[in-house]
């Protein structure tokens, strides 16, 4: 029984040691991130994904799976071991049992099944082991947005859907928690908002989810900088409000964007007449649950280049402890589609180097300047 103990007391003293080192490191200020040279060295990423990754999900022996955009990469899923190494791709574009078009989301499911949001008028989900290996796809009632595996045969699925009334244009999103095993779906948070049908990005207010250390849903707002925490039954938990200022869109913030969707679009000039822009900026663009449970809100910047990433830090009880910066010099953020997963002990990146897309490591094991220097 002794021995039991000591080993309990071992146990929950180093994992108090990391969480304090963690929050340390975010206390710290501006935080550098220094990549880690043998993930994924021979690796070619551009290859697998000339135009961009959309998205990546770990399982627990640290293998992950990731999602491209761009015609090689459009219609399948890449796997690569813990060290970043290339083992296999599945997939083929079309719309039956084992096909995929345009994966999108990934999230793993009870560390058995890979859940995999497709096209958003596709309305279905596709599900696999984490072999590769069809299982069975789920068919929605309503556009998929996101996916996430949630638990003991539980998904969040997020849809949108898109109407006209009296000449205003609104984007209504709803979330729902469903039972796969039972069939049972149920919704659990919902709201509107006047939009454009043409995507204003990082302009366009939206509504975030994710799974909380605690297996517990976190659905955030990004008009009215409310986080709700949900239990699995869809119970409310915990609501917060984040402590941002709002930003007015000027006509600077305007050309920026009218500057990066020029890049996209031949029609620019008609859709300087169309566009309408809501006030204010959604006060921030992604919402990230680390390794140890907190809540890091990074701030929305619009088009903005720079190279730090601000965000805030919230506990998992939603308590304000610090703001802090990422700073990523050593590489880039793409402003379409940077991201942060946490793993473990580590951060990896969605970024850019030499103008290639890439998945960087960061690792979080060590807290001197060998992994994360302070700046």
């Amino acid at each position: 029984m002794k021995k039991v103990f000591i080993v309990l007391f071992l146990f929950l003293f180093c994992f108090s040691f990391s969480f304090a080192s963690l929050i340390d490191i975010y206390k710290s200020g501006k935080i550098k991130l220094v990549p880690d040279s043998k993930f994924g060295k021979g690796t070619e990423w551009d290859m697998y994904f000339p135009k961009g990754i959309r998205d990546i999900a770990f399982t627990k022996d640290g293998s992950f799976f990731a999602t491209g955009l761009g015609n090689k990469a459009r219609h399948c899923v890449y796997k690569f071991d813990k060290n970043g190494n290339f083992i296999k791709k599945f997939g083929r574009k079309g719309r039956g049992p084992g096909d995929l078009y345009h994966p999108g989301n990934l999230s793993i499911l009870d560390n058995k099944y890979l859940l995999i949001g497709e096209y958003a008028t596709s309305r279905r989900i596709s599900v696999f082991d984490l072999r590769g290996k069809f299982i069975r796809k789920i068919k929605t009632f309503c556009s998929v947005y996101d996916v996430l595996g949630l638990g003991n045969n539980e998904i969040i699925i997020k849809s949108k859907s898109f109407l006209t009334n009296s000449g205003r244009n609104i984007t209504c999103i709803n979330i729902f928690i469903k039972d796969l095993k039972k069939g049972k779906e149920k919704k659990v948070f919902k709201t509107s908002y006047q939009s454009n049908f043409i995507p204003l990005l990082k302009y366009e207010l939206d509504v975030y989810i994710n799974k909380t250390k605690d297996s517990n849903l976190l659905v955030a707002d990004s008009g009215t900088g409310n986080i709700n925490l949900l239990s699995k039954k869809g119970k409310e938990i915990l609501k917060f409000h984040i402590n941002i200022r709002k930003r007015k869109i000027d006509s600077e913030m305007k050309e920026l964007y009218f500057k990066q969707i020029g890049k996209k679009s031949r029609n620019l000039p008609n859709l300087k007449k169309i566009i309408k822009f809501n006030k204010y900026l959604p006060l921030f663009e992604k919402i990230i649950i680390d390794s140890m449970g907190n809540i890091l809100v990074f701030y929305n910047n619009g088009f903005e280049k720079a190279k730090e990433l601000r965000f805030q830090v919230y506990s998992a009880k939603g308590k304000y402890l610090c703001d802090s910066f990422f700073i990523v010099d050593k590489f880039k953020y793409d402003l379409y589609k940077w991201n942060i997963i946490f793993f473990k002990k580590s951060i990896f990146f969605i970024g850019v180097e030499d103008e290639k897309n890439k998945i960087f490591k960061i690792n979080l094991g060590k807290t001197s300047s060998a992994a994360i220097n302070k700046k």
